[in-house]
């Protein structure tokens, strides 16, 4: 009997062995989406469709890690030149990446309908944001020029569109085509518009891949080999100062000329007060009207005083918060006004309360940025659309961070119209 039930026990735990050996082994999880953010606003993902877009242009970005890598040779010349543009314009930095998107960072870069430089600026669009462009001096070849025009471009896609993820969209397709877009269907999220073009509807999570795979790509080893990560965490430490000489030289050396353009030696310069740009990348011509609405740059701000003109043309709602909020990106903020005020033929009165959402917190400047889209009556209960932003001057979007007992007894804001 004791040799029975021995031979059943041995039976039963090499049975049990060869089961736990024939199974398969655990899959790795992929990374997790809910920390990816785009501009302050996070990747929707638990939307069955923006999942599905996202994997499959991740995916297919990280099948060319040569092309990556020289990327991520030229962002590590480039970026130092273009983030502090974007800071002094109080433009988001995620935004470099649309450069990515644009040109590969390839600023002698030109398309078959006359885009070029880093931006991909048409020569329209670029006289309009005040850049030279003639058969032999283009500044569209110009990083920090083009940039500065870019920036410039870029405000005027937020203030029409009220978003930066719009405001991206909107530099691929035009801002008239994504506001109508996006008042037509309000209640869907950026991502979720149904554009017309397969290139706008990738377009933002084009962007987003580029900032994942460059800044984060240990989060994909399932896409990428350990030798491409260890080579893309090296970030602006893997390249050297040979490769650095030789992409600098090829930023600044003259652009080629460009005859099919036919662009004119001699061009007077439109007023960009009421300049209308033609938007790259529709195959119908659409305009947009552009005013002078880039925010001072930070460095100029205490030297740049707003002239009286100036502040009756922008009048601003002062406020007062009334909410106890803690200062987190996509947090809600009520604030009470506190001096009457009439804003695009909304009238304001003491009591009337605004709703805004922190946009974006930028540590390294000390400074962030809040959006608000309505209004509410103290009186009527009656909600209007509204879209302001806290400004700290006039035109100059953007506000001190606030020390934590400012936010405990209220705190003060302007805003003016976006």
């Amino acid at each position: 009997m004791k040799i029975l039930l021995l031979a059943i026990t041995v039976s039963l735990s090499l049975t049990q062995f060869f089961q736990v050996q024939a199974q398969p082994a655990a899959t790795v999880a992929p990374p997790t989406t809910d920390d990816i953010r785009f501009c302050g606003e996070k990747l929707p993902s638990y939307l069955p469709t923006v999942a599905q877009r996202w994997q499959k242009t991740v995916t297919r970005r990280a099948r060319y890690t040569d092309d990556l890598l020289d990327i991520q040779r030229k962002a590590a010349v480039l970026f130092p030149i273009i983030e502090p543009i974007l800071e002094q314009n109080a433009i988001p930095k995620d935004l470099k990446y649309l450069a990515l998107v644009e040109s590969e960072l390839k600023s002698q870069s030109i398309s078959r309908k006359g885009a070029a430089g880093l931006w991909q600026l048409m020569p329209k669009t670029a006289r309009k944001l005040g850049l030279t462009v003639r058969r032999r001096h283009d500044d569209r070849y110009d990083v920090r020029k083009a940039t500065q025009a870019a920036c410039r471009y870029m405000w005027e896609l937020y203030r029409q569109t009220g978003s930066w993820m719009l405001a991206a969209s909107a530099y691929n397709a035009g801002p008239t085509y994504i506001a109508q877009l996006s008042k037509q269907f309000s209640p869907e999220h950026p991502l979720m518009l149904p554009f017309a073009k397969a290139e706008t509807q990738l377009y933002v999570y084009q962007a987003l891949a580029y900032k994942e795979l460059l800044t984060r790509p240990q989060n994909y080893s399932d896409l990428l080999s350990d030798r491409v990560i260890l080579a893309l965490a090296k970030g602006n430490h893997g390249i050297s100062a040979t490769d650095r000489q030789a992409i600098l030289a090829v930023i600044e050396k003259p652009h080629p000329e460009t005859e099919s353009e036919n662009v004119p030696d001699e061009m007077e310069e439109a007023s960009l007060a009421n300049a209308t740009v033609v938007v790259a990348g529709l195959e119908t011509a659409e305009t947009v009207q552009l005013r002078d609405v880039r925010p001072v740059a930070l460095t100029e701000a205490k030297s740049t005083p707003v002239s009286p003109a100036v502040a009756r043309h922008w009048p601003s709602v002062q406020t007062r918060s009334i909410t106890n909020n803690t200062l987190t990106e996509g947090q809600l903020f009520v604030f009470e006004v506190t001096s009457p005020q009439t804003i695009d033929e909304v009238k304001l009165a003491v009591g009337d309360m605004v709703y805004a959402h922190v946009e974006i917190i930028d540590k390294s400047s000390g400074r962030v940025y809040l959006r608000a889209d309505r209004v509410m009556s103290s009186q009527t209960r009656e909600t209007k659309p509204l879209r302001l932003v806290a400004v700290e001057k006039s035109r100059q979007p953007g506000v001190p961070l606030p020390v934590r007992d400012v936010l405990a007894t209220g705190w003060q804001l302007a805003w003016e119209k976006i």
